[in-house]
Parts: structure tokens; C-alpha cells; sequence
């Protein structure tokens, strides 16, 4: 890393407010979903997998989407992961083979969840009952990913929307009314796919009829159940954002795997995936402040660093003095308010990543 020794940039004033609850509508979260959401579920059933360089059980080399949410928004309330790597959206599991078990899915997962509500009905503080709780659900992948032919693809498109509906469906009769769906990336832009054209058109093809499936159930739920609020995450155009803006985003890699399996050579610079198919933890720390603006919480924005227009930069104030972001906060003394606190920005902390 290199020190920013210099900023073409407004003197950094910051008065920091900062709200301790979410809004009315959810004080939990809970996760269903595969290895892009997976804070080492598998790993700890296996006790070895995804072995070093992944990082601590997550199928990527730092921290993955849902460890930065939960960090960065401060959850008062309880924060449960169900979601396994290899879930399909069944009750298969594309790593059952591998390790002679049978790993959840995703039906799995929701089932395991509402059968715990059910046993806390008496005891509501103690979980994250379904009324006081935001579900938030990322699956779909690994059924699109075994598909390789566009006529037997509709079939098993048609039966993965189905098993997201019916656990949609469960949860809300067992009286959840608050979710946030993302749908799938692009697949044909993954290092698996993107090296070649056939194979990626129709990755892309399948990975886009899959979400326009996710779409359609989504709308009839909004028109059967017009109580109930269902956020969307479109994270195909979130993939085709990081790759047609990457400058912005910080990648130096677009289109490959930072991590080369065969040789065990993890190569330098800011990629956006980290092996074939799983993005870095770069890219899971830009998924976690979209999921936090896609939630809506009364102080999500608040809690991730931010410019506003006038480059007033806004951060958490439980992270003032360090320097977890690449930079650090120091306490200013505003001569014409010398009774309100402020903080400036420590121009030679500021880290260049």
C-alpha cells in the first residue's frame, strides 16, 4: 500500500448523529442462500472446506457480503445465516457427493428456520421471530450452473422458481411480511464462462430467464399479499456495473480468477473474482452497501464512509480514530463553533489500496 500524500479536496468537516435501531418494519435479519452468502456453514460441518487461501470457512479471500452488513449497520437485534455453500434451490446440495452427506438446500434451510420459530413461539425475544424479521434471499445459482442446454434449461428454470415460491410462501404464512430478494449474477461473465462465447451467451441466457422467473413470483406475491414488502437486488446489472465501471470500482481484473487453483498462485492487484465463479471480498464489501440502500433502514447510509455533494464526508461514529477504512478521523477544533464537535480527515493516513 501507498500513502496518498496529497487531496485535491474540500476540508472534510463531519458532525456525525447517529440512530441506534432500524425502521419499524424489522429489528432481525435472516439469510437464506448458497456459498455467496455462506460465513462458513459448510466449514464448520466439514471442519476443512474451503481450505486456506479462502478465508476463514467463506468461498472467498476476505470477509463475504453478509459479515460487512452486519458489521457496518450494527444490528441490534439477532442476525441468523442459514445460507450453505452448494445449495441448490431444493433440497439438494451440489457438494453431497464430495463430502457423502446430505448438505441442506435451500427449502432446507427455510424449513430448519421455521421449524426453530415454531419451537421459540413462547419465547419471541429469544429468536428472530418472522414478524420482527427481514429475510433476505440469494439463491438460484447452482441449479443455473449444471445447465448447459437452452431446451432442458426451461424445465429446471420452471422447477428452481417453484421451490423459491414455495419457501416464499412458507414464510409468509408462518407471518414474515418484510424481504429483500437478489437475483442471480451473469453467469456468462464469470471466469467458467467468459472464455468462451457459446458457453457464456448462453450462461447469460439462462442466468436472465432464471430472473425473470424470480420476477414474476415476486409480482404475484405484491398483488396476493399486498401487506407484505418485498426489496428487490438486481445483482445481474450490479456484475455488469462492476465490470463496465470497474475504474470506478477500484478493480484492476474483471474477467479473471485472482486465484489460480492448479498452481496455488493468488495474483496481485484489485479482482473482481476470486476464483471462477465467487466474487473477492472486494466486491462482497460493494454488495453490502447495496443490500444496506436496498433495505432502507433508517440508518443504513449512515453507517458506511460517504461523500456527499460538497464532499462533506460522512462515517460511523464508532469508527472515528481508526483506520479500517483507509484513512483516519481526527478531532477539529472550529473556531466558529466552538462548542460543537468536529472531525477532520488525516490526509497522510489515507491509504491507497
Amino acid at each position: 500500500m501507498k500513502k496518498l500524500r496529497s487531496l485535491i479536496i474540500s476540508l472534510a468537516i463531519i458532525t456525525i448523529m447517529v440512530s441506534n435501531g432500524y425502521a419499524l418494519e424489522f429489528k432481525n435479519i435472516v439469510v437464506f442462500g448458497d456459498s455467496l452468502s455462506d460465513n462458513g456453514n459448510l466449514f464448520s460441518f466439514t471442519g476443512s472446506y474451503p481450505p486456506e487461501p479462502y478465508y476463514q470457512g467463506r468461498i472467498s479471500n476476505g470477509p463475504v457480503w453478509y459479515d460487512y452488513l452486519v458489521e457496518e449497520l450494527g444490528v441490534t437485534g439477532i442476525t441468523l445465516n442459514y445460507a450453505y455453500a452448494g445449495a441448490q434451490t431444493g433440497y439438494t446440495n451440489v457438494n453431497d457427493d464430495d463430502f457423502n452427506a446430505d448438505l441442506p438446500g435451500f427449502l432446507d434451510e427455510v424449513e430448519s428456520y421455521l421449524s426453530m420459530a415454531a419451537l421459540s413461539i413462547k419465547f419471541p425475544s429469544a429468536f428472530a421471530m418472522p414478524k420482527d424479521t427481514l429475510f433476505i434471499v440469494w439463491v438460484g445459482g447452482n441449479d443455473m450452473l449444471s445447465l448447459n442446454n437452452p431446451v432442458t434449461a426451461t424445465a429446471q428454470v420452471a422447477e428452481s422458481i417453484a421451490n423459491i415460491q414455495t419457501a416464499l410462501l412458507s414464510l409468509i404464512e408462518a407471518g414474515a411480511s418484510n424481504f429483500l430478494i437478489m437475483n442471480i449474477p451473469d453467469l456468462g461473465q464469470t471466469p467458467r464462462a467468459n472464455t468462451n462465447p457459446t458457453l457464456s451467451a448462453l450462461a447469460t441466457q439462462i442466468s436472465a430467464g432464471f430472473n425473470d422467473g424470480v420476477d414474476q413470483v415476486i409480482y404475484a406475491l405484491n398483488q396476493n399479499y399486498p401487506n407484505i414488502k418485498i426489496n428487490q437486488l438486481d445483482a445481474f446489472s450490479l456484475l455488469g456495473d462492476f465490470i463496465g465501471n470497474s475504474s470506478f470500482y477500484g478493480f484492476t481484473n474483471i474477467d479473471k480468477a485472482q486465484l489460480n487453483k492448479e498452481e496455488g498462485f493468488i495474483n496481485e492487484g484489485i479482482y473482481l473474482f476470486w476464483d471462477d465463479i465467487h466474487p473477492t471480498t472486494s466486491a462482497h464489501k460493494i454488495i453490502a452497501k447495496k443490500v444496506a440502500e436496498a433495505i432502507n433502514c433508517e440508518n443504513c447510509k449512515a453507517n458506511f464512509p460517504y461523500f456527499e455533494a460538497d464532499f462533506t464526508l460522512k462515517v460511523p461514529s464508532a469508527k472515528l480514530g481508526d483506520n479500517r477504512y483507509g484513512f483516519s478521523l481526527v478531532p477539529y477544533q472550529n473556531p466558529a463553533e466552538p462548542d460543537r464537535a468536529f472531525w477532520v480527515l488525516d490526509a497522510d493516513s489515507v491509504e491507497v489500496k
